[in-house]
């Protein structure tokens, strides 16, 4: 008798099937997210509360303002990236509305995904200089 084979993730760990929602498809297998939850990264009960309240006073995708259509922003983006218990994790002018569409392609574009590399923030590097005088 052949062995049945688990379906694999492009990284070789096997695939978690997901649990079936109501009213919802048969289930898929998705890769299992590695990361700790939203809590453990810093996003907890403040931070939901924060973010109701920031999307409640910016409604719309600044991204997709730009471009003139009006859709609903489902996220709070930091526009320069901050870690929790960094200054720049609660400073409102770091932060922008994004629908899921614009915080996707961002974070891809940003954190280095489908192959991108990793993009660097903060001050630029400047090459050393050479002592004068010497």
């Amino acid at each position: 008798m052949a062995r049945r084979l688990r379906p694999m993730s492009p990284s070789g760990e096997p695939l978690r099937p997901q649990p079936l929602k109501p009213g919802g498809s048969p289930r898929r297998f998705a890769p299992r997210d590695p990361r700790p939850h939203a809590a453990a990264r810093g996003y907890g009960t403040r931070w939901q509360r924060y973010r109701a309240g920031y999307l409640s006073s910016h409604p719309l995708c600044r991204e997709c303002e730009r471009t003139g259509r009006l859709v609903p922003a489902e996220h709070v983006d930091h526009i320069v990236p901050a870690k929790p218990h960094t200054p720049g994790f609660w400073d409102r002018d770091n932060h922008q509305p994004l629908c899921h569409s614009c915080h996707s392609r961002k974070t891809v574009r940003e954190d280095g995904g489908f192959g991108r590399r990793k993009v660097q923030h903060g001050p630029p590097r400047t090459p050393p200089q050479e002592p004068q005088g010497a």
